[in-house]
């Protein structure tokens, strides 16, 4: 009987349609799962690096090498890095400033799934919001469309 359990509904499809789900299914709740989270924003990551990492038609080579020598480290957890991992990041970084935030922001969702309480999570959901609005609002640290 609708309206006696909560009903959770999951939808991995980009072109969801809003309308149907929302006349079949208006009273379900819908949740977005942290690994699906966590994948979409690293892909946010790889768009950035790729972008930074190719360099002007006719280069040669066409793109930096220390950006794509990088594209590992820049999947890992801050929380899983050790100082030679960190200090090579510092300084692909401070070449690249466009990936800091990038890589931040995902950092942060990091930490908001490995949050031990409320309150913790909710910190680390405030500081991606904030890495976020601070990105958005700033067109040269956006991905070249």
């Amino acid at each position: 009987m609708p309206g006696t359990q909560p009903i959770t509904t999951r939808s991995r499809a980009a072109n969801f349609n809003g309308d149907a789900f929302e006349a079949r299914l208006g009273h379900a709740r819908h949740v977005l799962d942290r690994f699906h989270v966590i994948r979409w924003f690293q892909a946010g990551l790889v768009a950035v690096r790729r972008d930074v990492q190719r360099r002007p038609e006719g280069s040669k080579p066409a793109f930096d090498r220390d950006v794509f020598r990088a594209r590992f480290l820049l999947m890992r957890r801050p929380d899983k890095l050790d100082a030679a991992d960190q200090a090579r990041l510092d300084v692909l970084f401070a070449a690249h400033p466009r990936l800091n935030p990038a890589w931040d922001a995902l950092g942060e969702l990091h930490g908001l799934y490995l949050a031990d309480d409320h309150k913790g999570a909710m910190a680390a959901l405030d500081r991606f919001a904030d890495i976020y609005a601070t990105t958005r609002s700033r067109a040269d640290l956006m991905p070249s469309t």
